[in-house]
């Protein structure tokens, strides 16, 4: 948490202040949810919060929280069926097929809308 909040006040000490955070965990930008607030940061009126992680969305925080998501089942299913397959010598142990599972996004409460380009001028 020291850490974090380290990186937060040295990240939004510079006048070219971020809109938006985007973390590789969830438990990361949950984290940045409970100290951008004693910063005197909104979430998300003043910096919207992507984080990623598991398409199983159950805390009290994760509920709320955007994030970029994979589904972690679908994940487990394949690595079993693929595990199968090697088993019964239908594929082979050293097998470099890339399997690719697509992201998705969970939408929670912590992303500003987009502002009109208008506005931006």
């Amino acid at each position: 948490e020291k850490e974090i909040w380290a990186a937060l006040q040295q990240l939004f000490a510079k006048p070219d202040r971020p809109t938006a955070i985007f973390t590789g965990y969830d438990p990361l930008a949950e984290m940045m949810y409970l100290l951008l607030p004693k910063m005197g940061l909104r979430v998300p009126e003043d910096v919207s919060l992507i984080g990623f992680g598991g398409a199983w969305r159950e805390g009290a925080l994760t509920k709320r929280l955007t994030s970029v998501v994979v589904d972690e089942i679908a994940a487990g299913k394949k690595a079993v069926a693929l595990l199968h397959e090697m088993r019964r010598g239908d594929r082979p142990i050293d097998d470099n097929e890339e399997i690719v599972l697509r992201p998705d996004l969970s939408k929670g409460e912590t992303v500003a809308e987009a502002k009109d380009a208008r506005e931006l001028v």
